[in-house]
């Protein structure tokens, strides 16, 4: 076969893992979530997503980060001990952190619960023991992270989504069995932590397997443990602070709201993060190409132009199928109360991640380059004025207002682009950020007036939301590329630069 249409079809190969790798994961939540809010309650179903929100959404300190652009990045410079001396740095980081955090939440679970938190008394024991389960699940998560990097650095992208998807799978099948037999809070997070245990070792034997000279390493030299240090450190600063934002904007719900607002506040969270995994999954591929490019600055440009093109869109898209299809949606899933309750908290947490999943590329970028700080400090200033408002805002619109305060912080990150295009590559790209708001209202109104006639048309039901949905999309899409919204020569390069990237990863 021709290496061109190895590296076409090894693309095509790693963009349809992709894809999948977010569309199971959010189809199982779909049909499982139900499942779980009907077998536990709103209140406990409270005290679950609590729990799951410190693991998945702020404590496993992407430390783990580390580990793939460091063996990206020394694997193209030919370096195999310092792959092994990064490996084991990150490691031993990880390891320390997790174990600090386990210890942390199973000696405080309950000062948490009672003080911070104020839960009622029947809930306390309840909480107190899930939050303990989700400290040693985050011990595990931080492990496995490591290794999942690792498959990232070597651009094994198919193997990483295919462990990823059975995670999915085991994780979701699990909880409804549990939910269905009358299964506790407890059980699910238990639950929760076989599988993830059981995951961590499934990527450390493939990571193993699959880079076999990887080696722990205790003579790590002392340049990569600074670059290790100054990386993890970043991203643990970063996190920190999305951390105490976590724990503020949840104290502040469960205790002037109780449990069951939280519910209706943490679903539509849970599905906008899911969008942010759609992103991060592009961006996985971006992120080891992106190292692997340091020295070319000509194609570094082309690659971050057409990856952000790509991510703006689809961000705009998500943004305006909440708007238009959210309520209806939420109404056929979980009932028009929810539906009522949830709506505008979702369009608000869709707006928030839809910004986070346009600048994702820049913050990766800007990874790649070692601008640590950047990251850090838009993420600390953005968590700062969120956290501002939503203490004027709660009083006045209730769990609305915090999810609009959580939309104005990460409107910050907006600035992060501007910053960063300057730092990296000495110029704002003007003529790119003029243009593409145009188009993109072009499409979505386009988009917007073709649903607006057909839900006018067409019962409701899911079949008809499907169907407007579907036509949408593809409505927005034909006036995106009518309106050249990507270059061909973007095209052509782009393929061509992630294609024989991909391509070597495959030599691994």
């Amino acid at each position: 076969m021709p290496e061109s249409n190895s590296r076409s079809a090894i693309v095509a190969k790693n963009a349809l893992f992709s894809v999948l790798s977010w569309i199971l994961p959010l189809g199982l939540n779909l049909i499982v979530t139900p499942i779980i809010v009907s077998g536990l309650g709103t209140a406990s179903f409270g005290i679950y997503a609590l729990a799951l929100g410190f693991i998945g959404y702020s404590f496993t300190f992407g430390v783990g980060k580390a580990a793939g652009k460091y063996v990206a990045q020394f694997k193209a410079a030919g370096d195999t001990k310092a792959i092994s001396e990064a490996v084991t740095a990150v490691l031993i980081a990880s390891a320390v952190l997790g174990v600090v955090a386990a210890i942390v939440f199973w000696l405080f679970s309950r000062a948490l619960v009672v003080e911070l938190l104020a839960l009622p008394h029947d809930q306390i024991e309840a909480a107190t023991r899930s939050l303990q389960f989700a400290g040693m699940v985050i011990l595990f998560t931080m492990i496995s992270l490591v290794y999942q990097n690792i498959l990232q650095g070597i651009q094994r992208f198919d193997r990483l989504f295919l462990i990823s998807n059975i995670s999915a799978v085991s994780m979701n099948a699990g909880a409804a069995v549990i939910a269905l037999n009358g299964g506790t809070v407890e059980a699910l997070l238990l639950w929760n932590l076989i599988t993830v245990a059981g995951i961590a070792i499934v990527f450390f034997l493939t990571a193993k397997a699959l880079l076999p000279q990887l080696r722990f390493d205790t003579s790590v030299r002392h340049e990569i443990r600074k670059k290790i240090f100054f990386y993890s450190g970043s991203i643990i600063l970063y996190q920190v602070a999305g951390n105490l934002l976590f724990i503020f904007e949840r104290s502040l719900i469960v205790r002037e709201f109780g449990t069951s607002v939280l519910t209706f506040y943490a679903i539509p969270l849970s599905l906008a993060v899911h969008f942010l995994g759609f992103a991060a999954g592009i961006s996985l591929a971006v992120f080891p190409a992106a190292n692997s490019l340091l020295g070319d600055k000509d194609k570094s440009l082309i690659l971050y132009k057409v990856s952000t093109k790509l991510l703006v869109g689809a961000s705009s898209f998500f943004l305006l199928g909440a708007i238009l299809f959210g309520r209806e949606f939420l109404a056929l899933w979980l009932g028009t109360d929810f539906a009522e309750h949830s709506y505008n908290i979702l369009v608000f947490h869709s707006a928030t991640f839809a910004i986070m999943g346009a600048t994702i590329i820049a913050w990766q970028f800007t990874e790649s380059n070692e601008k640590f700080g950047l990251n850090a400090a838009f993420t600390a200033t953005s968590s700062l004025v969120a956290a501002i408002l939503m203490i004027f805002l709660f009083r006045i619109y209730g769990p609305e207002g915090i999810a609009f305060s959580r939309f104005a912080g990460s409107s910050i990150l907006i600035f992060l682009i501007i910053v960063f295009e300057k730092r990296i590559f000495g110029t704002v790209l003007l003529p790119l950020w003029l243009m593409l708001p145009i188009k993109i209202l072009v499409a979505a109104l386009a988009a917007g007036t073709a649903s607006y006639f057909l839900s006018n048309l067409l019962p409701d039901g899911w079949p008809t939301l499907l169907a407007e949905a579907a036509i949408s999309f593809i409505i927005f899409c034909i006036a995106l590329f009518s309106m050249r919204f990507f270059a061909q020569d973007e095209i052509e390069i782009f393929k061509s630069v992630l294609g024989r990237l991909f391509l070597r990863g495959q030599k691994v």
